[in-house]
């Protein structure tokens, strides 16, 4: 190039500083990154002349200087080999600008050692500039300049490209600026997706892939993966324990994954060492192998970054990303992966608990079928056939056996066998067992065991047909205390040592023991039966009611199967329960069980409660009435008995109550005839079991309900607590304090404080119209709205109405917010606000010793669209202060209902003009306290307060 001072009069000769203004016109309009750069690069080339132009920008995790953008012939090959240099390398004039922060000239760069060869062809010729890009004094990249020709540039020409670079530098810390921004909408934007699906009942499998989706898109990475320890039912003496298995995996450029399993055990992979890890683990060159680096091809020096996946502290896997080129991955990337990982460690532990809920639905179901089936047995080999064709249909096996234990002699019998290839299916002759040494260590224990066939007395091979290597599970048939005997479960898989647990797996050995312990309580049954029927009837009846209560969680099934066999034990023509609240002035029959074998559930039939005072009158006194005749036909429940050979009918009243609560009458209509105080003992009790059941299905389904509610809310409070500030910036100059208390666990306040550009930040306190999640979830659009249009530099006025206009394009439930949104220039103090419909800030003026409330302001966002609102300001003056705050402050009440308002809120802050920030906060808190006496919030409340020092 030639001096444009010394060729001034030739036609050529450009304006430098006309076009110094043209380009940074251009590229200052310009807030995408990658088109900024190329629209820079192409500009200074066109525009100087220059054949070839760079641009590097400075990468601080991994300390380089990294190829951006550029024009020239060389640029295409420069963005295809990632060209990058590592700002601490001896050699090159591009990283010796980065690090001195001045320009460096070379006139003919194959004279001088200092700058490197072409990075492709290795050929050093011609002329070289490198210029760094400074703003607010940190390097952001460097601006080369590269010519063929020696002594390419000129002192003047120099001074030109050091104001062009400055000029540059502003644009890219624009740009950057606004890339940062729409990055970060963009991860809460993903993290609310992820948050959501995580309310839905979806698939863990199709959470983990929309998961892995979500956080591809916000970081770097050729592949993202999730690796699991095993399930609980692996022991901790398991080989695989300790392991991690590959469980989900996705690519960001195709949707197939090679079909392939992954397992790892500690010290494998350079996630995944000896000692376990904690948070989160980011790769280091020469860090362990990787076992997915040959299948998705990565470089020897890759990026990875992987967390711990935690459940109530317990870590249950890794969440892992894979990146092909280095150094991509600090501490934003830790924040965004440990974020999602929360989000898998939810995913998995409601999962587990839907699981659980699961099995112990069907557990409930497999016992109360158990129950039903054997409740009326009277001897053991009936027991075991049914119980056994349980067993052995759901759990599986080769035979099932009954071992008793002789009360009076204490020798083990074989009672009867089931299953096929078994000596017997009923042994009429019960074979005495010689060997019980194990036996009696089992039932003595009280614990299941498990052994080989080996093992056990010649007497149970025998008869069971068992082979040596055979598994045998016993488990103990013990019913109120009362040693009874053992279920033997045998199977022909080759014993291996292990719990039983481990044997069957954690739900088929619930279900085992939950129906041997089903077994030894119909065991004991029988021999109530068989020994005492007619005195134990009212205890088995008793027993029965109480494993329906235990067993199944549907009461109104319960209910009615426990109506029904009230019914066959009275014999009772009829026998009904009738619900009702002595408030309400209706009864109900809920449920009735006839002697003709007509059983009505959930049946529903109202009459007035009035028509009941007969048998209400004095019961709560006697325990009991007995009327006569039919109270449920006279009632008008049921028609009269038409059946002829029943002479004279009583009913028995009993009432369903229990300590301050009453829920019905127990009701049985009977023929008159001998026994009736043996039945009305059994009726006592059953009424008494039946209250007390009602009772504590109610409580658990209240306590239920209040578990969910109590767990939602948290996360919902947890979710909501990431949209306020963590840490409150520091504005040179000021003090900065807020305070966010909610009525609730979660509420609809909020504020925020964000710099806008150097020196210009944006405050603001929010009131959404309600409380509760319904106005979290409303606070957390509204604030992230505010943000985003703050960061865009309009007025606080224009901000707001824009933000209304969004916020009525999806209104919905008749919700608006209140906003006060200010910027303050921590320079000269000045203060431009907005107010749309909320509570006007206090101007603290300490040189005039005043409290100054500021003008309303207008409509609250979110009402209607469109609405217009104005800009107001004022001068902080060194001392002075804002406080600005929700209507929770205000409204406040003591105990007498009386609201705290704003005449006792401005004295209160004219007795603290003087305070710090923090100290105004604290005042206020402590006359709130004082002034609501121990009581709840009433409502939401928040404080922001801004003094300059």
């Amino acid at each position: 190039m030639t001096d444009p001072i010394n060729a001034q009069a030739q036609p050529s000769q450009k304006d430098y500083l006309q076009v110094i203004a043209e380009v940074s016109q251009t590229i200052n309009s310009i807030l995408d990154l990658d088109q900024l750069l190329t629209r820079v690069s192409e500009l200074i080339r066109t525009e100087f002349n220059i054949p070839y132009v760079h641009i590097f920008l400075k990468q601080y995790v991994p300390h380089t200087l990294a190829y951006q953008a550029g024009s020239g012939a060389r640029a295409k090959t420069y963005q295809e080999h990632q060209i990058a240099f590592n700002i601490d390398a001896p050699q090159g004039l591009i990283t010796l600008a980065a690090r001195t922060g001045k320009p460096q000239l070379v006139n003919d760069v194959s004279t001088d050692p200092r700058p490197l060869p072409n990075p492709i062809t290795g050929v050093k010729k011609g002329s070289e500039l490198a210029l760094p890009l400074i703003f607010g004094g940190k390097i952001l990249g460097v601006l080369d300049l590269q010519s063929e020709s020696v002594n390419a540039f000129s002192a003047a020409e120099i001074a030109v490209f050091e104001t062009l670079s400055a000029n540059v530098a502003v644009a890219v810390r624009n740009a950057s600026l606004y890339r940062s921004e729409v990055w970060r909408t963009k991860n809460s934007e993903k993290f609310r997706e992820t948050a959501e699906l995580l309310s839905q009942s979806i698939p863990l499998e199709d959470f983990f892939n929309a998961s892995l989706d979500n956080i591809l898109e916000l970081l770097p990475g050729e592949a993202g993966s999730i690796w699991l320890y095993p399930s609980e039912d692996f022991s901790a003496e398991a080989p695989a324990q300790d392991h991690l298995f590959l469980t989900a995996m996705k690519t960001p450029e195709r949707e197939w994954v090679p079909d392939f399993q992954k397992e790892l055990a500690p010290g494998d992979a350079w996630f995944y060492p000896k000692n376990k890890p904690e948070g989160t683990i980011i790769r280091k060159p020469g860090d362990l192998e990787d076992p997915l680096q040959d299948t998705l091809n990565l470089p020897a020096n890759f990026s990875g970054i992987a967390t711990a996946i935690t459940v109530a502290r317990r870590d249950v896997g890794m969440l892992v990303l894979h990146e092909g080129t280095p150094g991509r991955y600090g501490p934003e990337s830790e924040g965004i992966c440990a974020t999602f990982a929360g989000y898998l460690g939810s995913a998995i532990e409601k999962e587990r608990l839907d699981q659980e809920t699961q099995a112990q639905t069907y557990y409930t179901s497999v016992m109360l079928q158990v129950a039903m089936a054997t409740r009326n047995l009277t001897d053991a080999n009936s027991l075991l056939r049914i119980s056994g064709e349980f067993i052995l249909s759901l759990i599986g096996g080769a035979s099932v056996a009954l071992i008793l234990k002789d009360a009076e002699t204490d020798e083990y019998q074989l009672q009867a066998t089931l299953g096929e290839g078994t000596a017997t299916c009923s042994l009429d002759e019960p074979c005495t067992i010689s060997d019980t040494n194990l036996l009696e260590q089992t039932l003595q224990s009280g614990k299941a065991a498990a052994m080989p066939a080996s093992c056990c007395s010649p007497d149970i091979a025998r008869n069971l047909v068992l082979s040596p290597q055979d598994t045998i599970l016993l488990f103990p048939l013990i019913a109120h205390e009362r040693q009874i005997g053992l279920l033997l479960h045998t199977s022909k898989e080759a014993y291996i040592p292990r719990e039983p647990e481990l044997i069957l797996g954690t739900q088929r050995f619930a279900l085992l023991q939950g129906i041997a312990q089903q077994t030894a309580v119909s065991l004991q049954n029988i021999e109530l039966i068989q020994a005492k029927r007619a005195e134990a009837v009212t205890s088995n009846i008793m027993l029965q009611i109480t494993n329906l209560f235990i067993a199944s969680k549907d009461l109104q099934e319960t209910l009615g199967e426990i109506t029904r066999l009230l019914q066959e034990y009275t014999n009772a023509e009829e026998v009904a329960l009738i619900r009702f609240d002595p408030m309400d002035e209706q009864a109900a029959l809920r449920f009735i069980a006839t002697k003709q074998g007509k059983y009505s559930y959930d049946f529903e039939n109202n009459v007035a409660l009035s028509r009941l005072l007969p048998a209400l009158e004095g019961l709560e006194q006697a325990g009991h009435l007995i009327l006569s005749g039919d109270l449920l036909a006279k009632s008008g429940y049921t028609t009269s008995l038409t059946d002829p050979t029943v002479k004279g009918v009583s009913s028995l009243c009993l009432p369903l109550s229990v300590p301050g609560e009453v829920h019905g009458l127990l009701v049985a209509v009977e023929a008159d005839r001998p026994g009736r105080s043996q039945r009305m003992e059994l009726l006592k009790a059953a009424s008494l079991q039946i209250a007390s059941g009602i009772q504590n299905y109610i409580t658990q389904t209240v306590q239920h309900k209040q578990t969910l509610i109590d767990r939602e809310l948290q996360l919902a409070r947890q979710i909501q607590k990431t949209f306020l500030p963590d840490k409150l910036p520091k504005l040179p100059g000021y003090d900065v304090a807020a305070e966010w208390q909610t009525a609730r666990q979660v509420g609809g306040d909020f504020y925020d404080v964000f710099e806008l550009s150097p020196g210009r930040f944006g405050l603001t306190i929010a009131d959404v119209s309600d409380k509760g999640l319904a106005a979290s979830l409303y606070m957390t659009v509204s604030r992230t709205l505010i943000r985003a249009r703050a960061l865009e530099n309009e007025s606080p006025a224009v901000t707001l109405e824009k933000v209304n206009h969004i916020l009525q394009l999806d209104s919905s439930d008749g919700f608006f917010v209140t906003v006060f949104y200010a910027i303050v220039d921590l320079d000269s103090g000045k203060v431009t606000y907005c107010i749309a419909g909320h509570n006007p800030p206090y101007w603290l003026r300490r040189e005039h010793g005043e409290v100054q409330p500021l003008n309303k302001g207008g409509i609250a966002l979110g009402m209607m669209d469109p609405i217009h609102l104005d800009d107001q300001e004022l001068l902080l003056a060194p001392g002075d202060g804002l406080v600005m705050y929700t209507d929770g402050i205000t409204e406040t009440f003591s105990p007498e209902g009386e609201a705290f308002g704003e005449v006792r809120l401005k004295a209160r802050l004219e007795s603290l003009l003087g305070e710090t920030a923090r100290g105004i906060i604290e005042g206020i808190g402590l006359t709130l306290n004082e002034f609501r006496a121990g009581s709840a919030l009433d409502d939401d409340y928040t404080l922001l307060v801004l003094r300059r020092e």
